[in-house]
């Protein structure tokens, strides 16, 4: 539904979705372990999608609210609580806008869920062990990926080509050694 996708799609090439079968776990697992924020998608709304049948693909949370840490844990919490209890006054505002519905969430994405949200999905009832599982390991991994930045040596010395080629070099070694799968190679 972007303009980019739209103007896509009026091009003399046009714009094709290629199908992501959603039987095909090799592939997702693929898939999951260099790009983690893609989910299976049924495509219903959108440049050259098929009217005749949805487009079984790929798709992100979308909207999505992202915050530091640092944010108060009482902002975060009642931001969270004041979108889902408005949520019936704008889910027809836009075709995003169903992103919101609660049945929508995906509790075990790419990103760790801000202390205050996790207060209000536990009182919702949508948080459980295995989401608690998934959230303990990414608050992990961002700790890995911290200490990792932290021990860079010189990083502030480097050229823009050196620090990548370093940080990258880092991160690996940072993230298998705590058996972590590397995402961005």
């Amino acid at each position: 539904v972007t303009p980019h996708a739209k103007r896509l799609a009026a091009s003399p090439r046009g714009l094709h979705w290629p199908p992501l079968p959603h039987g095909d776990a090799v592939g997702w697992k693929r898939m999951s372990a260099v790009h983690p924020v893609y989910q299976k998608n049924m495509g219903t709304s959108g440049a050259n999608l098929p009217k005749t049948a949805p487009h079984e693909g790929a798709t992100y949370a979308y909207p999505a609210l992202v915050t530091n840490a640092s944010q108060s844990a009482d902002v975060a919490y009642n931001l969270t609580k004041g979108i889902m209890a408005r949520y019936d006054d704008f889910k027809g505002a836009a075709p995003g806008a169903s992103g919101w519905s609660v049945k929508n969430q995906n509790m075990t994405w790419a990103l760790p869920y801000h202390e205050g949200a996790v207060r209000y999905w536990k009182e919702a009832g949508v948080w459980s062990d295995a989401v608690q599982k998934h959230q303990d390991m990414l608050v992990k991994r961002q700790g890995v990926l911290a200490a990792a930045w932290k021990g860079l040596a010189y990083k502030d010395s480097m050229s823009k080509e050196d620090l990548k080629s370093k940080w990258m070099a880092a991160r690996e070694s940072a993230l298998k050694a705590a058996g972590m799968d590397l995402v961005f190679q």
